[in-house]
């Protein structure tokens, strides 16, 4: 029986054979087209015709070649530099942190990789210090922070920092002081000159120095308006001074003695002792090194560098 009627094609033939006749015509066409092709755009590459057979018409010219790598030269300029912009931010960032991180803890400062870090704005902050008040600093590796650090040091009044000092953020300093090798001054540190600080010596944060006091004898006449009197304040080597203490004009702290956190010191402390509390009482003694053994200080201080210190007492010790 005749699989063609009047009413379609192939109608009682079964889909397998219809689906192979119609992929074979599928094929027939597309390998005519291809034939067309290649005999039209003979001029084109090979590879292009193998991979693209029905779109010869993309690449008429060597212009459109060009035109595509400048496009995507400048958009992989445009990626370097957006990501050199966020690298430079990035860093910007940890730089910012980095150096607040030493102002508030200059201790970090002797460590190779924050030194580093913080020579360049270290020498910066330390020249201008220098040409705007009557400081000295002595030695190369002195850090002086310079988040709200005010050092006043006026002609007749001047402030020396030895070498290796660490200064920190939020210190109020007001000449004349002279500051030993290794000393280390934290955070909102007060203090008033004429004063003396030995090598070695730690003063804790918070810590306020007053080397005057104001007369007040005249009951008749206002405090503000009478004379103020100064004896000077004098910290030996290789003291500890805790947060918080109060030392008032006239006393010198003996080196190697600790005085304890919030203390009020008001009379003088011997060497090696323990002193702590308001007002401040010897709470016990280091243990003292045999003779032979002791550790002779580095440096001598006699006050000659600061004026108006002549009458601060000193150790026999001291040239």
């Amino acid at each position: 029986m005749d699989s063609q009627n009047s009413t379609g094609v192939f109608k009682d033939t079964p889909h397998f054979l219809i689906q192979k006749f119609i992929s074979l015509k599928i094929a027939k066409m597309m390998i005519e087209r291809l034939h067309a092709t290649k005999q039209s755009n003979a001029h084109l590459p090979a590879l292009f015709l193998r991979k693209h057979p029905f779109r010869p018409s993309l690449f008429r010219s060597r212009a459109l070649f060009s035109s595509s790598r400048k496009r995507s030269s400048k958009i992989r300029t445009e990626k370097v530099v957006e990501t050199k912009s966020s690298d430079d931010d990035e860093k910007s960032k940890y730089d910012e942190q980095k150096r607040k991180r030493l102002n508030h803890m200059p201790w970090l400062y002797d460590i190779e990789k924050h030194k580093t870090f913080a020579k360049t704005w270290q020498k910066d902050v330390q020249e201008k210090l220098m040409e705007l008040e009557t400081v000295e600093f002595i030695g190369d590796d002195t850090f002086m922070a310079d988040v709200n650090v005010n050092v006043f040091a006026e002609r007749g009044r001047k402030i020396v920092f030895h070498n290796n000092c660490r200064i920190a953020a939020n210190v109020y300093l007001h000449g004349p002081i002279e500051v030993g090798e290794n000393v280390s001054i934290n955070q909102h540190c007060h203090m008033e000159g004429p004063i003396v600080i030995e090598s070695d010596s730690r003063i804790g944060p918070s810590t306020s120095i007053f080397a005057f006091n104001h007369n007040f004898d005249e009951s008749e006449t206002l405090i503000r308006s009478q004379k103020v009197k100064s004896e000077g304040v004098h910290i030996g080597e290789d003291v500890w001074i805790g947060a918080n203490v109060s030392i008032v004009d006239g006393v010198t702290i003996g080196a190697h003695s600790v005085v304890g956190i919030a203390s009020v010191v008001t009379k003088n402390i011997p060497e090696y002792e323990v002193w702590a509390g308001n007002p401040c009482k010897k709470i016990g003694e280091r243990k003292r090194p045999p003779p032979s053994g002791m550790k002779k200080s580095t440096r001598s201080f006699t006050g000659d560098t600061l004026p108006g210190t002549s009458n601060i007492n000193t150790y026999s010790n001291l040239n």
